[in-house]
């Protein structure tokens, strides 16, 4: 019986830690601000300072974290595709890769004519996200 008890207890092991490094930003009374890279991903959120442990913090520490900033990755863009630069390179007389090295001025004129659309959008979610309180 207790080789049985000792073979279960042998089975049920704790699952594994998975720490990640963190750079401290600040830190305000308990609290730290950190900075941290995930799939070449940078996060920042707010923890407990006392779940830091030699510039590591537990994953499921920084996934309940306080997120800092704006869900930027939450901004529906335009979709900008070859015919729309196409059609933008045409409008500038843009036809050619002749007339594109000569008329840089054109080029940037119909790149920023594919970004203002961009930049309607930010504009946008800014506008949306002060509605709901955010900064």
């Amino acid at each position: 019986m207790t080789d049985e008890v000792k073979e279960m207890t042998d089975e049920v092991k704790e699952p594994k830690v998975q720490l990640i490094p963190v750079e401290i930003v600040s830190t305000e009374g308990k609290t730290s601000l950190v900075k941290y890279l995930v799939d070449d991903v940078l996060y920042q959120v707010y923890i407990p300072t006392t779940k830091i442990t030699n510039g590591e913090v537990d994953v499921r520490t920084l996934s309940k974290g306080l997120p800092y900033g704006l869900p930027w990755d939450q901004i529906k863009l335009p979709d900008i595709t070859g015919k729309a630069l196409a059609t933008a390179l045409h409008n500038q007389g843009i036809w050619t890769a002749e007339e594109c090295r000569s008329n840089p001025q054109g080029m940037r004129a119909a790149i920023m004519q594919l970004y203002s659309g961009i930049f309607l959008s930010l504009t946008e979610f800014i506008r949306e996200e002060k509605s709901k309180g955010g900064k």
